[in-house]
């Protein structure tokens, strides 16, 4: 369990893990000699292992600094990071799982109207979204948001902290803007800005599933939909798009299924069901 350090020690951990992050990032692309927009979320074998051995590494020394395995209930370190697995565990994903399926319904609806099912699923980067899930995870969810709420910040803090990190964690992305020509930066900039909406809903959303649930698996796979599906990028409203002419039922069916996912979210749930050591 993690141990109950000061609420600053906390925030201080949480920036220092931000900003090594970044840093480790922005040098892995420093070392690339061309870049391409469409590559930005895609990582070769050995960058792969350098954030990887970096996760692993900078997890043990806050578990080593922060935490004390006889402090608490006695439950096993992996019931306090997450990682037990159990029918509550089951339940959580598929209730994440069920949830982000209402929320990109309007998405689903726009491109089945589009005749552009085959453009939402192939324009996936599985790579990219896989990577962003996992750092986000691990980093994020298993170690700042767990020392934190360990150290009674309180949940409001906590969802603050871990969903502006989120977003905060890919402005090593705006690197490249001193390394495309200008006539792309529209589209870079595009590109970005699509990213840092979608980190920072899934850290909202995955922060608040984590302390209900304890459960690291449902925030993976959440966060990964929500990195891979095309998120509402509102081109149903210009007058040359092929679903302008359905614009209210696209619009009703986006706010429909933003709806339907908060009120899953107060339904279903519940810290005390889950079992939640941050409850």
């Amino acid at each position: 369990m993690w141990v109950q350090t000061s609420p600053w020690a906390a925030f201080l951990w949480c920036l220092l893990s931000l900003l090594l992050y970044l840093s480790l990032c922005t040098y892995l692309h420093s070392l690339k000699k061309s870049i391409r927009i469409s590559e930005l979320g895609e990582m070769d074998k050995r960058e792969t292992g350098l954030v990887l051995s970096f996760l692993v590494l900078w997890l043990c020394l806050q578990f080593t600094l922060f935490s004390d395995r006889n402090l608490g209930s006695g439950q096993s370190i992996g019931y306090w990071l997450g990682l037990t697995v159990d029918l509550r565990a089951v339940l959580s994903s598929i209730t994440a799982f069920t949830m982000t399926i209402l929320l990109f319904s309007g998405s689903f609806l726009q491109a089945a109207i589009s005749d552009d099912i085959q453009g939402l699923f192939g324009a996936i980067n599985y790579t990219g979204a896989a990577a962003r899930a996992g750092v986000g995870e691990v980093l994020l969810r298993m170690g700042v948001v767990g020392l934190l709420s360990a150290s009674n910040v309180g949940g409001v803090w906590t969802t603050l902290v871990g969903t502006a990190w989120s977003g905060l964690s890919q402005l090593h992305l705006c690197y490249f803007y001193s390394r495309v020509r200008r006539n792309r930066h529209q589209a870079l900039s595009e590109h970005l800005l699509q990213v840092f909406i979608e980190e920072t809903l899934s850290g909202l959303i995955c922060t608040r599933f984590f302390l209900l649930t304890g459960r690291i698996y449902p925030c993976f796979l959440l966060h990964f939909l929500i990195s891979a599906l095309r998120f509402p990028d509102g081109l149903y409203l210009h007058p040359n798009h092929p679903a302008h002419r359905h614009r209210q039922l696209l619009t009703s069916a986006y706010v429909l299924g933003a709806g339907g996912f908060f009120a899953l979210h107060f339904l279903l749930l519940d810290a005390t069901a889950y079992d939640s050591p941050f409850y």
